[in-house]
């Protein structure tokens, strides 16, 4: 399982765990999306400035 995070582009975060699977669909559409207990949420990308692990975050965070 995952712990997902997600910055949006007005600052707010929002952490949600227990995701199984994430990802970004390119064609056609523009959107971020996650798996959780088998159903799939949907982001558009326009509206986020992180979308992935908060655990990769805090890597990323510390070498800057």
């Amino acid at each position: 399982m995952i712990l997902l995070l997600i910055i949006f582009a007005d600052g707010h975060e929002k952490i949600i765990s227990g995701v199984e699977r994430y990802g970004h669909y390119r064609e056609n559409i523009n959107i971020f999306w996650f798996e959780k207990n088998g159903r799939k949420s949907f982001v558009p990308v326009s509206q986020v400035r992180y979308f992935g692990s908060a655990f990769d975050y805090a890597d990323e965070v510390r070498e800057v």
